[in-house]
């Protein structure tokens, strides 16, 4: 569990180091800026002894105007290829903080790292482009078994989550159960997941056999179809399952 007071200092220092970074690079921009403005003003006619003053106003505007452009078209070729290459995480732009929280996890800091994630989960809800990003980074070396698992599970409830998401992370949770968690019972109920949920598939096919090999090892009958065995009514695999 994460520490409400840890997460929500942690939180804070990481919007108050946000703005003072964007501040800074924001003034030297604006300098960079002023001799530029000073020579257009000139080429336009403007008296010399307006165009200094004047230059110094333009600079912070044009530097704003400059970000807004640059924010604006990063966001849209972020999507583009983020689309691209994984057409199951919604084509959305990372949203801020998230650079971070990756910088973090790679340095080898994933407490931090888990934090700055939950973060961005907290502000903008669970989505499915971050629940990616850590959860990869949770299954590396150095990640947490149990935080993975329990994004994967909240992956596939997520409300950008396709099809192809829930097969991930249903198969990921697979890996997990038979290998780190040691809990073949849960691997057995996630592999009958696929059966019912993506009939007709190769995955399904790869899934009812991987379910029998591992009912033979087990030395029991596990069922694939729901137990109605005590009278109770079959409830469909859409509403029963997460």
């Amino acid at each position: 569990m994460i520490d409400e007071q840890q997460f929500a200092a942690s939180v804070e220092r990481e919007r108050r180091a946000q703005r003072r970074d964007a501040l800074l690079l924001w003034a030297l921009a604006s300098l960079l800026f002023v001799k530029p403005a000073h020579a257009l003003l000139g080429l336009i006619g403007l008296p010399v002894d307006v165009r200094w003053p004047l230059a110094w106003v333009a600079a912070p505007l044009a530097t704003a105007l400059v970000y807004a452009a640059v924010v604006g078209v990063s966001g849209m070729a972020s999507g583009l290829v983020l689309n691209i290459l994984h057409p199951g995480r919604g084509g959305k732009a990372a949203p801020p903080g998230y650079s971070h929280a990756e910088a973090l996890a790679a340095a080898g800091r994933m407490r931090e790292a888990e934090i700055a994630f939950e973060a961005l989960h907290a502000e903008r809800g669970d989505r499915v482009d971050v629940l990616h990003a850590e959860i990869a980074w949770q299954l590396k070396p150095g990640g947490s078994v149990e935080r993975a698992k329990t994004l994967l599970q909240r992956l596939r409830k997520a409300a950008g989550a396709t099809r192809a998401d829930e097969l991930y992370a249903t198969q990921r949770l697979i890996d997990l159960y038979l290998g780190p968690l040691r809990d073949p019972d849960r691997a057995m109920s996630e592999l009958r997941r696929i059966i019912q949920q993506f009939p007709g598939t190769r995955d399904a096919e790869g899934a009812q056999t991987a379910l029998a090999t591992l009912r033979e090892q087990a030395g029991r009958e596990v069922p694939v179809a729901p137990d109605v065995s005590r009278g109770t009514d079959p409830t469909p695999p859409s509403s029963s399952q997460s």
